[in-house]
């Protein structure tokens, strides 16, 4: 290992990842003796896989901003180590979640929104306009539709592509709900199953049909600017304390209105980010079926859709307001309709 780094050193190389794999390769042979065979395997193709990505992980750290990566520095102490040391106790009886549950929402949430920020920040900026509205309605469909609708009105042409990336990021929506509530309870997961495949399915094919129109000549992504990171302390603050405060809302109104209050609610959350109450509904410890779970987070997903198509009659271009407007609002009709087919037979 000495004289391999001397050589190294001579051609002007002082990098230690070879050196660091070179330790990993001698370590393999105890770790199989004493590790289950699964992690021996992982660090194996963990290894290989770094050094076949070696240029593209260079190319990232030179162009990834430094504080992004302490920004990730932290998040993993977090999640990694405080929140395995999180309380597990409810935090009061109008309150019945524990500050583990809390934390252990926020990091699932910033985590699936932090991979499509990097993803459209780094990877694919600029790539197109349905790209664009892709991996935006992983990280928030509601902000994506508005940066889009905002940018068909100064856009010199008026073209339907500003409609198309938004459909499709409100059908990424549903596909990301699915994912989110699925994480944390299976089974509401796969009662909404067949709703949210269904309307991203049916997204997907209106948006790829009006992008391949032959009006269409626009292509290019509008700026993402002034998104803030999910990793960010402010945002996972925000976030934990907007959970924390739903939940509260949704057990004090499901105590006052046992009959409708869970409804009322989702109804509400719809106005703004439904995110914090479909965690208070999948991991708030509510007394109520599977069934009437799935029917509350449609609700709130249809709420948020008829909102969505307001933004953009307001903001948007002709053809945006007339296409993706509709689009919206329609489809929110379609899911508050599953959401009432299904209390209807809970």
């Amino acid at each position: 290992m000495a004289l391999f780094y001397r050589q190294k050193l001579a051609r002007q190389g002082a990098g230690v990842l070879g050196m660091l794999f070179i330790l990993l390769g001698y370590a393999l042979g105890p770790l199989a003796q004493v590790a289950p065979s699964w992690l021996v395997v992982s660090i194996g193709i963990s290894a290989l896989f770094v050094l076949n990505s070696r240029e593209k992980l260079v190319y990232l750290t030179e162009h990834m901003a430094s504080q992004e990566v302490i920004t990730v520095a932290k998040f993993l102490v977090l999640s990694g180590v405080i929140l395995p040391l999180t309380p597990r106790d409810p935090i009061s009886e109008i309150l019945p979640v524990s500050p583990h549950e809390t934390w252990l929402a926020v990091v699932v949430i910033s985590s699936i929104s932090y991979v499509s920020y990097l993803a459209q920040t780094y990877f694919f900026r600029g790539r197109g306009i349905l790209l664009t509205g892709a991996i935006g309605g992983l990280y928030s469909s509601t902000a994506t539709s508005l940066v889009i609708a905002r940018q068909s009105s100064h856009a010199e042409s008026d073209s339907r592509s500003y409609a198309a990336a938004i459909i499709l990021a409100t059908g990424m929506m549903y596909l990301r709900l699915l994912m989110l509530v699925a994480i944390f309870d299976l089974q509401v997961g796969i009662l909404l199953g067949p709703s949210c495949l269904g309307l991203f399915a049916l997204l997907i094919g209106l948006a790829s049909w009006i992008h391949r129109r032959p009006e269409n000549s626009v292509s290019e992504a509008p700026p993402m600017g002034g998104r803030t990171n999910p990793l960010e302390f402010d945002a996972a603050a925000l976030f934990a304390g907007s959970f924390l405060v739903i939940t509260a809302l949704t057990h004090y109104l499901l105590g006052a209105y046992p009959a409708h209050g869970l409804q009322d609610m989702a109804l509400i959350s719809g106005l703004t980010d439904i995110d914090p109450f479909v965690m208070a509904v999948v991991n708030g410890h509510l007394e109520k079926p599977k069934l009437v779970l799935a029917a509350a987070i449609l609700l709130a997903a249809g709420s948020n859709g008829i909102m969505k198509g307001v933004y953009v009659a307001a903001l948007g271009s002709p053809a945006t307001r007339r296409i993706a407007s509709g689009v919206l609002w329609v489809t929110a009709g379609l899911t508050l309709g599953l959401a009432f087919w299904i209390l209807s037979g809970a």
